[in-house]
């Protein structure tokens, strides 16, 4: 059976948005979602329509900065403002430049995390564990200044859709934490060099494309290592990133994929949500 053309449709145009957001494998978790969708009205101009859609455009992208700028001083602080000693910080960096971030925003963020701006502004990261629509399991990680105001919100999303916020260890377990390495390369030798790495540092898989090759880690300091060590080696024509994933060991079967993906959207609507992984699996429908 095949997937409607809707649904396929609407899951395609999330990869790409995340993708081109945060670099997320969409394989693995929704990562940070931006589905943006402009209905024509009627009696409207294209004018004012185009204007619409860069309105939200605007607002979103105002969004995602909030986000990443919270990401960045929240690593600041714990690991300090030096790029290659904080990885946690150079993973957010990256995350800030691949949706065009200004680089001022990002060094106010990092010299706040530094507490080289004189700020109130308490940040804390939370992780969340729920059970949402048709009993799918959830792993929300948020950055927030008020953690009351944090899990009311939550809780009453899920409430409202049929879920649940659990206790600790009762999703967890239900997914695994994966580092990656991904480096984007067409020279075979590249390649090479990029496998006698990750088997030094006991990566756990590998996964060559033509245009690429990606390193799966069991253990953050091994990807750390390898990281270190490819920056050394790696010709600066060659890119490397790197991203870290929860991957659920067992799915359920979501059908309704709409619904499903509507709630979503919410979710990765309110301001303190960073990271959404679920292990929701849609069923295939035959085209109409």
């Amino acid at each position: 059976g095949r997937m409607s053309v809707a649904v396929a449709s609407r899951l395609c145009a999330r990869w790409s948005a995340v993708t081109q957001t945060c670099g997320f494998a969409m394989g693995s978790a929704p990562g940070a979602w931006v589905h943006m969708t402009t209905r024509m009205q009627a009696g409207h101009s294209k004018w004012a329509n185009i204007q619409h859609r860069k309105g939200r455009q605007d607002a979103v992208k105002m969004q995602n900065f909030c986000k990443l700028s919270r990401a960045i001083t929240v690593a600041a602080k714990i690991g300090g403002g030096e790029q290659p000693s904080n990885h946690k910080l150079e993973m957010a960096i990256q995350k800030a430049r691949a949706v065009n971030m200004p680089k001022d925003k990002i060094q106010a963020a990092i010299d706040k995390g530094c507490g080289k701006l004189k700020d109130d502004e308490i940040l804390e990261e939370l992780v969340y564990e729920c059970f949402g629509p048709e009993s799918v399991a959830f792993i929300i990680e948020a950055t927030t200044n008020n953690r009351n105001r944090t899990v009311n919100e939550l809780r009453h999303l899920f409430s409202k859709n049929g879920g649940v916020i659990s206790t600790p260890g009762t999703v967890s377990r239900l997914f695994q934490t994966h580092w990656n390495l991904i480096v984007e390369s067409k020279d075979q030798a590249v390649k090479d060099k990029v496998m006698e790495i990750a088997i030094e540092e006991n990566a756990q898989n590998l996964d060559e494309k033509e245009d690429s090759i990606k390193i799966t880690f069991e253990e953050s300091k091994n990807m750390s290592q390898a990281y270190h060590a490819l920056k050394k080696t790696l010709p600066a024509s060659s890119k490397l990133e790197t991203e870290i994933t929860r991957v659920p060991s067992e799915f359920v079967k979501v059908d309704d994929p709409d619904a499903f993906l509507n709630f979503c959207d919410l979710l990765d609507d309110r301001d303190d949500v960073q990271e959404i992984y679920h292990n929701a699996q849609f069923a295939e429908k035959e085209e109409e």
